[in-house]
């Protein structure tokens, strides 16, 4: 079963201004939080799929603490945290990918578009104790 939640998203901002950044993540966390005591159990929780940087509407950066916040939820419960990098890897944020902003390392990233200047390659990259 597939469950979606509210990217951190911080032109949340326009429209509610007396919403800061720190609200916004808190937000997220919270309902990421509740969904795991409500709606899916965490030991029936395979992954969490996010991109750092929201591709999709505008290039949009998660909050600096929304990323390590989330990790360590997904630590905490047995969840693997895997980032999409597709759009955002390969230098396109100022670092070779996006997660170094964070100081977060994720379990599983995937990677394409930068890897082969438009030819259709793209790349799973793990940690070597998930492969064995």
């Amino acid at each position: 079963m597939v469950r979606f939640l509210f990217f951190a998203f911080l032109f949340f901002l326009l429209t509610h201004k007396k919403i800061i950044e720190k609200d916004i993540s808190d937000y997220c966390i919270e309902q990421f939080e509740l969904m795991l005591k409500q709606q899916t159990h965490p030991s029936d929780t395979a992954a969490v799929i996010i991109e750092p940087v929201l591709g999709e509407g505008g290039y949009v950066p998660a909050p600096l603490d929304f990323l390590p916040r989330l990790k360590e939820i997904c630590q905490k419960n047995g969840i693997l945290l895997i980032f999409d990098e597709v759009q955002c890897g390969y230098g396109r944020t100022g670092k070779m990918f996006a997660f170094e902003h964070y100081g977060v390392v994720p379990d599983i990233m995937v990677l394409a578009k930068g890897i082969a200047s438009g030819l259709p390659i793209s790349a799973v990259i793990t940690r070597s104790e998930l492969t064995k």
